[in-house]
C-alpha cells in the first residue's frame, strides 16, 4: 500500500509516468546509505530525467536495470570515500543522473 501511495504522490507533484520507477528505485537503493531522498517537484531533475530516457532505445525493464546499476555504483563510490557524492550537494539523485551522462 505504502508504494502505491508513493507512485501517487510522486506524480501528483507532477513527475512523469517514466520519471516516477527512476525515483523509487533511486529511493529504494541510494536513500538507505545517505544520499536525500526524492520527495518533491524538480523542474531540473525532471528535464534530466526525460533527456536521458529520450536518448536511451533500452526497454522499460533494461532501463531501470540500468539505472540499477548506476545506483549501486553510486552507493560504492560514496562509501569508498570518492568526493563526487559525499558533499551535501552530491547526495542527490541529479548529481548520480550528472555523473553518468
Amino acid at each position: 500500500m505504502r508504494g502505491r501511495w508513493r507512485v501517487r504522490q510522486l506524480r501528483g507533484v507532477g513527475y512523469s509516468e517514466s520519471s516516477v520507477p527512476v525515483i523509487m528505485l533511486y529511493n529504494e537503493i541510494c536513500v538507505p546509505h545517505g544520499f536525500w531522498p526524492v520527495t518533491a517537484f524538480s523542474q531540473e531533475l525532471e528535464i534530466a530525467l526525460l533527456d536521458r530516457s529520450a536518448c536511451s532505445v533500452f526497454t522499460a525493464q533494461e532501463d531501470l536495470d540500468e539505472y540499477r546499476e548506476m545506483f549501486v555504483d553510486a552507493v560504492k563510490e560514496r562509501q569508498a570515500g570518492g568526493s563526487s557524492y559525499n558533499t551535501p550537494r552530491g547526495a542527490k539523485l541529479i548529481r548520480v543522473l550528472w555523473n553518468n551522462y
